[in-house]
């Protein structure tokens, strides 16, 4: 048995949000305060007011039985690409593909999504 368990790994995403001037100088302080980014007190924050919020953790459950029970977390990719090499119009073999090349198919090796839908 470990003295110290496992260190918890979440996925994070980036958020921007505008908040009024008073507000943002006031998180900036209480992050001074305890010490911590202001990623960790917003977070914080929000984890709070959801837990508090009797009405939303209601309203939370009441759109979770509603929904399917597995709900997709990626985004699914083509598995092939068709890539059409294009040649001149007076290519050896009268496809337009350059030295009689037919055209190529690609597993996406390499690609990797940037971004959400």
């Amino acid at each position: 048995m470990t003295y110290i368990p496992k260190q918890t790994k979440l996925t994070r995403d980036r958020l921007e949000a505008k908040l009024e001037t008073g507000l943002i100088e006031k998180l900036e302080r209480y992050c001074k305060y305890l010490e911590s980014d202001r990623d960790y007190v917003v977070g914080q924050a929000l984890e709070i007011a959801f837990k508090r919020d009797k009405a939303f953790t209601e309203w939370l459950k009441s759109r979770e039985a509603d929904q399917p029970a597995e709900i997709p977390t990626a985004v699914e990719w083509p598995q092939e690409r068709k890539v059409v090499k294009r040649g001149s119009a007076n290519s050896a073999d009268g496809t337009g593909n350059s030295g009689g090349q037919a055209a190529a198919s690609e597993l996406g090796a390499g690609v990797t999504p940037r971004c959400k839908p």
